[in-house]
């Protein structure tokens, strides 16, 4: 339903990005990036860093793209249109550092989940 097509202009909190494609009509809702790293050369399971997407509806072909750091505005989604018009979805992480600063160490990995069971310990 969605692809990682790249990620963009590592290591600067305020340029970096990456960019999802829709391959067919559904929602962020569901799905999560996660920072990978790699460890003498093989892929680690340490998750550094990790990005839910809030739920927005998204049509097949639109793009979608998490910026690393934050709007001057605050706002952490705002639709946009690609230079060709397609429409874009931009969320904001809101980090102050750069997620993807090791272009060769890093991983970019597009989960999607579903919450089976949750337990939250009363006070």
């Amino acid at each position: 339903m969605l692809k990682i097509i790249d990620i963009q202009k590592h290591g600067s909190a305020d340029k970096e990005y990456v960019l999802l494609q829709a391959s067919e009509k559904g929602s962020t809702a569901g799905f999560l990036i996660v920072d990978a790293t790699y460890r003498e050369g093989s892929l680690s399971n340490v998750y550094r860093h990790n990005y839910f997407f809030e739920e927005y509806p998204f049509e097949e072909g639109e793009y979608i793209a998490l910026w690393t750091g934050k709007r001057s505005d605050g706002k952490e989604y705002v639709k946009g249109k690609m230079k060709d018009g397609t429409p874009l979805h931009n969320f904001y992480w809101g980090s102050g550092a750069p997620i993807w600063n090791d272009a060769e160490d890093d991983a970019a990995h597009l989960l999607r989940y579903s919450i089976i069971d949750r337990y939250k310990k009363d006070s």
